[in-house]
């Protein structure tokens, strides 16, 4: 039986950040029948060419739906005005409860780092304000140090070493060059604004993206080219250049 291609773009549902259209796409790649596929999410489809004879196109939504995606039947849906409104009626009214009972004046009572502390204030302070990086790291650090079930404690325990290593490495360096940098450059009250300013856009837009609320901000996404992503797979000590990158997070 000859070969049968065929060429379809389908639009996915559930794409919360770059990876997951990466996830998408090298799981469709294994599958056999699939000669060629690009799934984008910034524009939340994917362009799937496949092999008609050897692969059945509810096959292919059967392996998006393993991932836990979906494949829309029609297009989306337009976000109505009236889910838009409660979502902000919701965020607005939690934001003046918390602020009503003085819950954001308990992130006061982590101390700020200054200049003249000893080393080992420093390091309490550092305990202390290292909380939220469970939360913002605590993913990416289980899926480079948990390898697979059948690793030994070896590989683990390497794991976890080569990826602290390049973290703590990032981290000094960066912080090393900036603190360079505010020594020779002062940054008055009006950058240091907008500076907040623009990071506070930056995350609003990050939630909003990943609930798909206005789904043309998904443009403005940042996040590491697919090569980059491929390149680091083949590498042994992957782990120590993902530590490497976190540095460069927002």
């Amino acid at each position: 039986m000859g070969k049968k291609l065929v060429t379809k773009k389908i639009t996915i549902l559930g794409m919360t950040c770059g990876h997951c259209a990466l996830k998408i796409e090298e799981a469709l790649k294994k599958t056999e029948g699939v000669k060629s596929v690009n799934v984008s999410y910034q524009q939340g489809n994917a362009r799937i060419t496949y092999d008609e004879s050897l692969l059945s196109f509810e096959k292919i939504k059967k392996e998006i739906k393993k991932l836990d995606y979906l494949v829309a039947e029609t297009k989306q849906e337009k976000t109505k005005g009236p889910q838009l409104l409660v979502i902000f009626i919701v965020l607005l009214g939690g934001y003046v409860l918390l602020n009503h009972f003085g819950i954001f004046e308990f992130f006061n009572f982590f101390p700020e780092a200054k200049e003249g502390m000893s080393l080992i204030t420093l390091f309490v302070v550092g305990l202390l304000t290292s909380v939220h990086c469970v939360g913002m790291c605590g993913g990416i650090n289980l899926s480079q140090c948990l390898v697979t079930e059948n690793s030994s404690s070896n590989e683990k325990l390497k794991s976890n070493l080569l990826y602290n290593v390049g973290r703590v490495i990032s981290y000094t360096v960066l912080g090393g060059l900036v603190g360079l940098l505010g020594s020779v450059v002062s940054i008055n009250g009006v950058a240091r604004g907008a500076v907040a300013l623009f990071a506070g856009v930056f995350m609003i837009i990050m939630g909003l993206n990943m609930l798909n609320v206005f789904p043309a901000l998904k443009r403005l996404s940042v996040f590491m080219p697919k090569s980059w992503n491929t390149t680091l797979k083949k590498k042994n000590n992957s782990p120590f250049y993902i530590g490497l990158l976190n540095g460069l997070m927002p």
